[in-house]
């Protein structure tokens, strides 16, 4: 297999958790690239694991129209957070679906959505793995991360429901003990946090009840958790195991309170 991992410390933790890595079988939230990038992204899509057509439907354009026999992309960077999600890439590297057609995957990992999004839109990475809603938030202007051209990213393949959880601290045992904590999100224009705020106000949480913290994407986040700086937060899998093995609490799932 040919695959190279971008060993920042995100990286090396997240290999030290593999094997409870393997117990989320699922696709990522959502994947996306730029223009510049569909080109590339072409044999990717349709070479290897074929699962949806690249449509851009927002512009009516199909960028397999734009394919061509000429374009070897012999390597693509795909910038992702770390998380169960991510196992169809590993599956495709491990079992040499990306070889087998001639393309090398060069992964990296995020710290945030702020770092992921505007490197993006800059064109360091071609495909993201990312959360919907921080394509819509950069697309329409929302972005918290100052970028210095129009971003032009599209959405072409969608996954999961992100297995979102409310993870807490031991002495939480309801949502009303969140009452004048502190709970970290990745950023505040964005949707985990928006979803973290329907959580809250679904079981009598007013948003002047709670402080949000930035505190970086999912990796940050957790650690924070464990160190005992933050009552909450929402975490991905495997993390809200490996909090369960740490005494922290699972307070709710996202998907209970936004099943769709």
């Amino acid at each position: 297999m040919r695959a190279s991992f971008e060993k920042t410390d995100d990286a090396r933790f997240y290999e030290s958790h593999t094997e409870l890595s393997k117990l989320a079988a699922a696709a990522g939230p959502v994947l996306l690239s730029t223009r510049i990038g569909a080109a590339r992204a072409c044999k990717i899509a349709y070479g290897t694991v074929a699962l949806s057509p690249i449509i851009d439907h927002h512009r009516g354009n199909n960028p397999r129209e734009n394919c061509s026999s000429s374009i070897m992309a012999r390597a693509l960077d795909v910038i992702v957070f770390p998380g169960g999600f991510n196992l169809p890439i590993w599956a495709g590297v491990h079992s040499g679906a990306f070889t087998r057609h001639d393309v090398e995957i060069r992964l990296h990992f995020t710290t945030n959505s702020m770092q992921q999004l505007a490197g993006l839109v800059r064109g360091e990475w071609e495909i993201g793995l990312t959360g919907f809603d921080n394509v819509v938030a950069y697309q329409e202007g929302q972005g918290e991360a100052e970028i210095d051209r129009a971003p032009d990213l599209f959405v072409f393949m969608g996954g999961d429901n992100a297995f979102l959880r409310l993870v807490v601290q031991p002495d939480i045992d309801s949502y009303a003990d969140l009452r004048g904590k502190v709970l970290s999100v990745d950023a505040l224009t964005t949707g985990f946090a928006f979803v973290l705020r329907k959580m809250l106000a679904s079981s009598g949480i007013a948003e002047a009840d709670v402080r949000f913290e930035r505190a970086g994407g999912v990796m940050q986040r957790f650690e924070a958790l464990k160190e005992g700086k933050h009552a909450g937060t929402l975490l991905v899998t495997p993390f809200d195991l490996i909090a369960q093995k740490l005494r922290l609490r699972v307070l709710q799932s996202a998907s209970e309170v936004l099943p769709h």
